[in-house]
């Protein structure tokens, strides 16, 4: 069993978060291959049409913020292997920008208890309204919905299923200021 799921991650018929489950799975006791949650494979998936109308069509990664040990000592780091000039500041940070468009790796100070890590994701949409988006997200079943505000700033956060934490923002989003944070 840990052979053929094996062998479907190498050949990509899988996710690594779907070999982990089937092996937690089967580590917690399951047993059997009947035991096991039904995943469906990328081969599977690649059939499977998106609905019509989705609530926040993305149009890109807007970016990624991690939570460092040493904000000056990591900034120097992807400078250094990946040539990331300054987008914008923000209090306890520094956005990095990555290719010509509003996108960015964040670099913030982790509090001294806190581990460092990746923090969020942010998908940026189109005609971005904070007050929509929360109720959008109510309205499809995701109650963790909030805006919180950095200066002028809106921003939209909520987890997802697994408990990650994504940010919802408009495409022009740079982590500057303004209420859309598009001034860099």
């Amino acid at each position: 069993m840990i052979d053929r799921l094996l062998q479907d991650y190498e050949r990509g018929h899988i996710s690594r978060r779907e070999l982990l489950l089937a092996l937690s799975a089967l580590a917690a006791g399951a047993g059997s291959a009947s035991a096991l949650p039904r995943v469906p494979t990328q081969r599977e998936l690649r059939g499977v049409e998106l609905r019509q109308t989705v609530p926040f069509p993305a149009r890109t990664l807007n970016h990624t913020t991690m939570f460092v040990a040493n904000v000056e000592r990591s900034v120097a780091f992807y400078q250094r292997l990946f040539g990331l000039p300054v987008q914008s500041r923000q209090e306890n940070g520094i956005n990095l920008r990555v290719g010509p468009q509003n996108q960015f790796l964040g670099i913030f100070q982790a509090a001294t208890t806190t581990r460092p890590m990746l923090h969020h994701v942010c998908v940026g949409v189109a005609n971005f309204d904070p007050a929509r988006a929360v109720a959008t997200l109510t309205e499809n079943g995701v109650a963790t919905g909030r805006i919180r505000m950095r200066g002028e700033t809106a921003e939209v956060y909520f987890t997802d299923p697994d408990g990650l934490q994504i940010q919802i923002q408009d495409v022009s989003y740079c982590g500057g200021g303004g209420f859309l944070g598009n001034r860099c």
